[in-house]
């Protein structure tokens, strides 16, 4: 039966192997602790790294950032003139301070149509009444007076100058031709003609 390897060692080189032995594995224990603490600490970091951490292609994202900042450039430019112009402001027709009564209604002036004057006929002027008078007849007094006979409606008149009449007219003259009539109360005149007298023939 073959013998161990650490039969064939003196006592000293036992114990000196022992100790490389066990420094090895302290050394593996140590290396092994602080590379795990390594790779915790890189997790940590690598968890905040992505909050602070710049844009991963930032080279590729610049002519974007550049095209939007002239796109925004040029439009303000367009939108706005290059000098904005106040309209001139109008006095005030009242004082703000001062309170305010509405205006009075506006006063109406209604024009009236002139007026035309009615023209209003003079009346006519009075007409005396009709005398009614018919011629019946006449003769010749003894002292050559002209006696006349005429009807008056259901009378008959018996007329001679200067004869006032019940109708209120007055016998002026009576001559062979007419009788001459006046109505004193309108200063008119009337006139009655009368027929030729019969020629008589004396033998």
């Amino acid at each position: 039966m073959p013998k161990p390897f650490l039969a064939f060692l003196g006592k000293p080189s036992r114990i000196y192997l022992l100790l490389g032995v066990a420094s090895l594995l302290a050394w593996l224990n140590v290396s092994t602790s602080a590379t795990t603490q390594l790779v915790q600490v890189s997790a940590r970091s690598a968890a905040v790294t992505p909050l602070s951490a710049p844009p991963r292609n930032p080279v590729a994202r610049a002519p974007e950032a550049s095209i939007t900042a002239n796109t925004l450039n040029t439009a303000d430019a367009t939108a706005l003139p290059a000098e904005l112009h106040r309209p001139p402001l109008e006095a005030a027709n009242r004082d703000p301070f001062v309170a305010w009564a509405p205006p009075p209604p506006p006063v109406v002036i209604v024009k009236q149509a002139p007026v035309v004057p009615v023209v209003v006929a003079p009346p006519p002027p009075p007409t005396p009444p009709p005398h009614n008078l018919t011629f019946a007849g006449r003769m010749t007094a003894p002292d050559g007076t002209q006696l006349v006979y005429v009807n008056a409606g259901d009378a008959s008149l018996t007329l001679v100058a200067g004869q006032n009449l019940p109708n209120g007219y007055r016998v002026e003259s009576i001559t062979a031709q007419a009788i001459e009539l006046s109505y004193p109360p309108l200063n008119t005149t009337a006139r009655l003609d009368l027929p030729a007298p019969p020629k008589y023939e004396i033998r």
